[in-house]
């Protein structure tokens, strides 16, 4: 494994993997398998919620490793270094992919994202939600994908920036909830060093 990590700008992932743009700055990738690029780690510029929705990886974030499996979720920021692996012939992932900037361009609040508990640094990045909860999360991108089909449609921009609104608020639903089961297995060892990092 290469010592260098690469940084992959959203508009070089939305190149390799998107299915519908909203911008520059927000996409998302219908299942998909992942290129060979993941292999190398690498940081992106954007934030990232994956859904694996088949099969099986390895997940590396910030040299901790993590097994991908249906409905586990990937919730990385631009301070994560990641490098996806071993996947199995039928790995499948959902992507939404968003910059700061397009969440933020119509909020008054510029640190909107740091209210999430999960993209904070001492956050779990990776998290094995119950397949209802993984299966609500999966229904909004559906509703986004719809939205972003519509590309006649003079807002469909800010709708899809509304619904991604709406997802982020269930994804903080389900990793406090995922939280509490995480820290309820962790010696207080294992809190300390999550508080302290």
């Amino acid at each position: 494994m290469s010592k260098r990590v690469a940084r992959l700008s959203l508009s070089k992932f939305a190149d390799l993997y998107a299915d519908k743009l909203a911008g520059p700055d927000f996409f998302i990738t219908d299942e998909k398998q992942l290129l060979s690029l993941s292999e190398f780690p690498y940081r992106s510029d954007g934030y990232i919620i994956g859904i694996c929705t088949r099969g099986h990886a390895r997940v590396e974030v910030n040299l901790q490793n993590y097994e991908a499996r249906p409905d586990a979720m990937l919730l990385a920021t631009p301070f994560h270094v990641l490098r996806i692996y071993n996947s199995s012939e039928d790995f499948l992932c959902r992507f939404i992919v968003f910059s700061k900037a397009f969440l933020t361009e119509n909020n008054i609040n510029s640190h909107f994202l740091e209210s999430f508990s999960y993209f904070k640094s001492a956050s779990i990045p990776v998290i094995y939600p119950e397949h209802t909860d993984a299966s609500v999360l999966l229904d909004i991108y559906l509703q986004i994908k719809q939205i972003l089909e519509r590309e006649n449609h003079p807002y469909r921009v800010e709708i899809s920036r509304s619904i991604l609104t709406m997802l982020l608020y269930e994804v903080a639903f389900i990793y406090e909830k995922q939280h509490l089961i995480i820290k309820g297995k962790q010696t207080r060892k294992q809190e300390l060093c999550l508080v302290l990092k």
